[in-house]
């Protein structure tokens, strides 16, 4: 990415479609002119998009911070989604899944124990997850706890593929999408798994 300086302001190339090389034609590396370089902003106005340096480092500042708590961030993440969705379990009909969940739960147990009492349990064993990633205490057990979870998480990819693949069978449906999209989930929870001591 070509940028120009003005006066601690990054010139980057707009979207007007002139090439950088056109732009760069009507300007300097640096002037020295206040006057000029007022007029060179004025002239490339709308060519061009205008970020200060200042902003630059803030943003770079602000980044260095997120990277540097970043395995705090990701449990904030994780114990807001788990407390979140594992509360709206407690109450019939507010849980999106719940139709889905229960579904996969008379399955998994063969319908020998009613479907409310192990979408019950699903719910406490959501919300402490949530709990203890919001506490900060992601010890390794905690982190096995949550991988188990999210391995149940793909029980209906084999036992309810009506739900989760369309037609051709490659094509993944929204609920199929949503399953998929915890491998992620799993390779964070490897990420921030406390290392043995």
């Amino acid at each position: 990415m070509f940028y120009f300086i003005f006066d601690n302001d990054l010139y980057f190339p707009g979207v007007s479609g002139e090439p950088c090389c056109q732009a760069a034609r009507s300007i300097s590396k640096r002037s020295e002119d206040p006057a000029r370089s007022a007029a060179v902003k004025r002239e490339s106005k709308g060519k061009l998009a205008v970020i200060h340096k200042n902003d630059i480092i803030y943003i770079k500042n602000m980044m260095d911070q997120l990277i540097k708590h970043r395995s705090r961030l990701l449990c904030i993440g994780f114990g807001i989604m788990y407390f979140w969705f594992g509360a709206l379990k407690f109450f019939p009909g507010l849980s999106p899944a719940e139709a889905l969940a229960k579904a996969t739960l008379d399955k998994l147990t063969l319908g020998l124990i009613p479907s409310n009492i192990t979408y019950t349990m699903l719910a406490i064993w959501e919300v402490t997850i949530g709990i203890f990633m919001l506490l900060n205490m992601p010890k390794r057990w905690i982190i096995y706890v949550t991988i188990l979870h999210l391995l149940f998480t793909f029980t209906p990819l084999f036992l309810l593929p009506e739900a989760t693949f369309s037609d051709p069978m490659y094509s993944l449906t929204l609920v199929g999408q949503y399953i998929i999209k915890n491998l992620a989930l799993i390779f964070a929870l490897l990420f921030i798994m406390p290392k043995e001591q």
